[in-house]
């Protein structure tokens, strides 16, 4: 028995611990996309505000989910870009700005939003709003078959009564 609990703590010592969806926060996105590539995964970054109701809400109530972490872990490296912060970051396809340019450039008007990249670093779809645990789920889902192409997300009615 002594032995089986060896086994399994060597085990488990030996399985790379991700880190919880949406808690890294680095500014060399390209490094991280090119993790996400070798992994075989992609690349969604959350864009936030620091202020941001709908972010602190998605932070404490959906992002650290076990089923929201499950879903995503297998198929994507994630990372927050706060759009207040003014450091310049470097982006997934090896450009460096500050949040708020990049964001711009992506289309991104407001917070939360969800932005998906290719293996090259390019958009690949967006998604702009609060989610409950189900719907960031099915966003994922969503992007993994490559069903923005057609037709567009739409979150369930049920999302609609938390904000």
């Amino acid at each position: 028995m002594k032995q089986i609990l060896l086994s399994l703590g060597l085990i488990l010592c030996a399985v790379p611990v991700s880190a919880a969806l949406f808690s890294e926060h680095t500014a060399d996105l390209a490094a991280l996309q090119q993790q996400a590539v070798s992994q075989g995964k992609r690349l969604v970054v959350a864009f936030e505000l620091t202020d941001c109701l709908q972010c602190q809400h998605m932070r404490d109530q959906v992002f650290g989910q076990a089923a929201v972490e499950a879903a995503y872990q297998p198929y994507y490296r994630s990372a927050p870009v706060l759009l207040d912060d003014l450091r310049p970051l470097q982006t997934p396809d090896g450009q460096q700005r500050t949040a708020a340019e990049w964001a711009k450039t992506l289309g991104v008007v407001g917070t939360p939003a969800f932005v998906f990249f290719d293996a090259q670093g390019q958009l690949e779809t967006r998604y702009q709003g609060v989610l409950s645990a189900e719907d960031l789920i099915r966003l994922g889902r969503y992007v993994q078959h490559v069903e923005y192409e057609q037709h567009p997300f739409r979150a369930q009615a049920s999302a609609a009564h938390q904000h």
